[in-house]
């Protein structure tokens, strides 16, 4: 027996890229844009515009590292998340493997921009920025790194629903009325 599709003319096709050719086809074959780069939420709706279309739908992803005292959670978890970024270059994500190096100081995820250390008002400001600069319908990051202990990204997830999500619901707030 085969799945029906759960709405009418099935599901829903989001499509991610991280160059400008990538982004250009999730603006003119998918219904969303899942985007890791935040920078490319005004490319994506460019090239929506340009087709003719509407703004669209982003699911934006971010990569940050959202905490209480992030400089010391980043002294914690920085081999695991440094493991992750690796890989990712790895993959070759940012480029031809054997022509990007690979990282070996956590702080280097910070100084070159693959993570940004946040606390929840930090974070709660930029997903103010990025709800107004475009059509960002949902949001994302990593909670828990390779090789992390669970307790650890359990207690940035606390911090989240206790701090982050409070201060984004009230910057909502402020912005509607």
């Amino acid at each position: 027996m085969s799945p029906r599709p759960v709405r009418p003319g099935g599901p829903e096709l989001w499509i991610g890229g991280l160059t400008p050719p990538g982004v250009e086809r999730a603006a003119r074959l998918g219904r969303g844009f899942v985007c890791v780069l935040p920078d490319q939420i005004g490319a994506y709706v460019e090239a929506r515009r340009r087709l003719g279309l509407d703004d669209g739908r982003v699911a934006v992803g971010n990569q940050w590292i959202v905490a209480e005292d992030p400089e010391r959670t980043l002294a914690a978890i920085g081999d695991h998340v440094l493991y992750q970024v690796n890989a990712y270059i790895e993959f070759g994500a940012f480029g031809p493997p054997d022509q990007v190096p690979r990282l070996t100081d956590p702080q280097q995820l910070v100084d070159m921009g693959h993570y940004r250390l946040l606390d929840a008002n930090g974070a709660a400001a930029e997903l103010g920025r990025q709800l107004a600069a475009g059509p960002v319908v949902d949001c994302f990051s990593w909670t828990l790194f390779p090789g992390e202990p669970v307790d650890s990204a359990a207690e940035r997830l606390q911090y989240a629903a206790d701090h982050l999500i409070p201060a984004v619901r009230k910057g909502m707030e402020v912005s509607r009325g």
